[in-house]
């Protein structure tokens, strides 16, 4: 399969599901794959132009690798949830949904600009004072941009359409579900995975340069340990490649994001300190 075949069959998949079906198919592993490492460069790409301009070359990668990470984690979290809540569905189709779905993650930025978020005092430090009563909540430093308010509606309501479309399940059903996949989705990435990259970027007195990788590092390894997890499930799910492939092939980027020195997790959070 070409690349260019890969990518046309995303975007009438894509086009498919924004348009209503009752029906989906479904991408192949490797169409998911180069459709994550296209929405990762997008997103990258426009997160760089509107808040740094002009990055070098390595943050320019470093954004849109952890996008990509980021990406194909969420994507297979929201397919793993959204088949377990509701049992009538097909992981892979599921999948697919959520891949033509984050289209909707490089607009974020776009309705995240400074000065909205500061009228509403929003953003990447977010201080969410009603996050106080929710146990392992921050409140000073939440991740809640104006972007993410925006498209979470749009989010919310055509994944409960699909699910209504393609199982038959009731509207109030597949909504309630769904909302609840994504509490556990903002808890895991948007509570505890960004704790994770504040304490790396900001509190582990790193230099300016090698806290800012610290920070892309951790972000990466714990979207990727989702991947990593769930693989197995997308082995047997596909049935392309043995299940101990999958899961090693998943466990080489966690390995590199554990070990790389300096900025790695064994050196940040275990103390390792790997020349």
């Amino acid at each position: 399969m070409t690349l260019a075949l890969a990518i046309r069959r995303f975007f009438a998949q894509s086009i498919r599901f924004w348009s209503g079906p009752t029906s989906l198919g479904f991408l192949s592993l490797k169409e998911v794959l180069i459709a994550v490492a296209l929405l990762g460069f997008v997103r990258g790409t426009v997160d760089l132009a509107i808040y740094i301009k002009t990055p070098s070359i390595i943050t320019w990668i470093a954004t849109c690798l952890l996008w990509c990470f980021y990406i194909l984690s969420l994507s297979l979290s929201t397919a793993f949830l959204l088949s377990r809540f509701i049992p009538q569905s097909d992981f892979r189709q599921v999948l697919t949904m959520a891949v033509c779905l984050y289209w909707l993650i490089p607009l974020v930025p776009l309705f995240s600009l400074p000065p909205w978020e500061l009228d509403w005092n929003l953003g990447l430090f977010a201080f969410t004072p009603y996050f106080r009563w929710i146990p392992t909540f921050t409140v000073a430093r939440s991740y809640l941009p104006l972007g993410m308010l925006v498209v979470f509606p749009v989010i919310l309501l055509m994944a409960s359409r699909f699910m209504v479309r393609t199982t038959g399940t009731p509207w109030w059903r597949a909504s309630v579900l769904t909302l609840a996949a994504y509490v556990l989705i903002y808890v895991y990435y948007y509570q505890w995975t960004w704790r994770a990259v504040v304490i790396a970027r900001f509190d582990k007195g790193l230099p300016p340069w090698e806290g800012l990788m610290a920070g892309f590092v951790a972000y990466s390894f714990l979207d990727h340990l989702i991947t990593f997890l769930l693989s197995p499930v997308v082995a047997r799910s596909f049935g392309v490649y043995p299940i101990w492939k999958c899961v090693l092939w998943a466990g080489v980027p966690l390995l590199i994001l554990f070990v790389i020195p300096r900025v790695g997790i064994y050196s940040v959070f275990l103390g390792g300190g790997l020349p």
